[in-house]
């Protein structure tokens, strides 16, 4: 004991010396850093959203024609109210919501009223109207044109991202390989067939290539390509083990560095963030540099951004530290793929096309209040008579339909929206039946969408289609399209 208490004594002098020690080196670095410490974990303030809902929905025009994209239906909420829901239960509060000009007035209301589950008061919603003729922008246009509002680092989501998946895994592996660019993939993709006749469609694939580490490093749409992919040499050159997968979907959430603006923002050719933005970042990922030049690294870096000034970070460094002097780093532009598991995310869907619409209306009906919203409005429970479905509380059942129990509608995966009409003995089976349709006695609808004020007489039977908006289906008629 008697040997180990001068060392004690040093271990204790040496412990107090690296305590104030520390202490000075924080109080100087918040005086010379003003968002020192970070925070590791997911903070509202450090994020903006920037959310897109001024899509045409060209995809799927049978829906569309009359009824804007943003505002379709998905269990009796419109559209836009999902990716709003998402960024509010990851924490995002400050959001800058693109919709079209027209649809604004509707859109406020709506948030502001009592018609949907309340989002909460933290969010901070500034609505930025796109003009009828900003409409046929592309996804990068949009950002170069709201450029002065995004202050930060952001997270772009697209209106038609319907999930309950959390960003926090996402948030750190973006930080941790200190990404510029990290994009959302899922396996696990909701997606569905169309109801109607058949025809040759594409699947929607993407094809994308990661390194060991997922970093991205190539995506492409399918029905950007014909029989071939072209892919840059210099990708090979520099990673040898390249998994090129046609599994995973984008799903149209990026994350991004606050610099990446400022590239769009020079290189005015980007229109789209999929299609030009991110092919132009991954391609000057793995662009050759002549060896042993720093200075050339730095230049590259400096013609992107023209403003980032490497080098005052690195005396900054060194400044603050003690011992070797750091030597500049060679800055690297780097993207990431980050795959939603099934374990994150029990809803994972992209809405772009009528297959995934129709299948995420029905998929979604358990999760309504345990994954999205505790507010959520319940529907209508009548026995066994509606199984897996979600029916408007406004539904109305005519002539009697909903007193004797072999009259009582039969309604089996399927969603019923406000302010329907229904007769007795309807069967509804794996169907979308919007707002204010009549449907009359006996009616028989499978695998069918009926689009909002249609009505459908007595008798009717409908099978794999889909009845546009104002139809009117004559009595008894026997309708199966394939």
């Amino acid at each position: 004991m008697t040997q180990s208490l001068p060392a004690l004594l040093f271990t204790i002098a040496g412990f107090v010396q690296m305590t104030i020690w520390a202490k000075g080196k924080h109080v100087a670095y918040r005086k010379q850093f003003s968002n020192y410490p970070r925070e590791p974990n997911m903070n509202g303030l450090e994020w903006q959203a920037v959310l897109l809902c001024g899509g045409m929905g060209n995809r799927m025009t049978e829906l569309t024609d009359r009824i804007p994209k943003c505002m379709l239906p998905i269990a009796g909420i419109p559209m836009f109210w999902y990716p709003l829901n998402f960024i509010r239960r990851n924490g995002i509060n400050e959001v800058l919501f693109v919709v079209s000009e027209r649809l604004l007035p509707q859109v406020k209301q709506l948030i502001n009223g009592k018609q949907l589950p309340p989002l909460g008061d933290e969010l901070n919603i500034e609505y930025i109207p796109l003009s009828s003729a900003a409409e046929e922008w592309g996804t990068a246009d949009v950002l170069r044109q709201i450029e002065p509002k995004i202050k930060s680092d952001f997270v772009v989501v697209s209106g038609d991202f319907i999930s309950d998946m959390s960003l926090a895994p996402l948030m750190s592996m973006h930080r941790a390989n200190d990404s510029c660019l990290t994009c959302v993939f899922a396996e696990n993709f909701i997606t569905g067939s169309v109801p109607g006749p058949k025809m040759k469609r594409s699947k929607g694939r993407d094809f994308v290539a990661l390194s060991e580490k997922n970093q991205l490093l190539f995506l492409g749409s399918e029905e950007d390509f014909d029989d071939t992919i072209p892919v840059n040499s210099h990708l090979f050159s520099k990673f040898r083990n390249v998994n090129l997968t046609a599994k995973c979907n984008d799903c149209h959430v990026y994350v991004m560095k606050r610099w990446i603006i400022d590239i769009v923002k020079r290189q005015r050719s980007l229109s789209s963030i999929k299609a030009d933005l991110i092919p132009y970042l991954l391609e000057r990922q793995y662009t050759q540099l002549e060896s042993g030049t720093c200075r050339r690294a730095i230049v590259f870096f400096a013609e992107l951004v023209p403003h980032v000034e490497i080098d005052k970070l690195t005396e900054l460094a060194n400044q603050f530290s003690f011992g070797t002097p750091i030597a500049p780093q060679i800055p690297q532009l780097r993207c990431f793929a980050y795959i939603a598991t099934p374990e994150n995310g029990s809803i994972v869907a992209h809405v772009n096309n009528i297959g995934t619409y129709f299948e995420v209306n029905k998929a979604i009906i358990r999760f309504l209040h345990c994954k999205f919203s505790d507010s959520f409005p319940h529907g209508l429970k009548m026995d066994q008579n509606i199984s897996e479905s979600y029916v408007n509380k406004t539904v109305r059942f005519l002539d009697g339909a909903s007193t004797l129990r072999t009259d009582r509608p039969i309604i089996k995966r399927s969603v019923v929206g406000a302010g329907c009409e229904l007769g007795m003995r309807v069967r509804i089976t794996n169907s979308l039946i919007m707002d204010s349709c009549k449907i009359g006695t006996g009616v028989q609808i499978t695998n069918t969408i009926v689009c909002s004020g249609c009505e459908i007489e007595e008798g009717a039977q409908i099978m794999s289609s889909i009845v546009s908006n104002q139809q009117k289906i004559p009595a008894n008629g026997n309708f199966l399209i394939c």
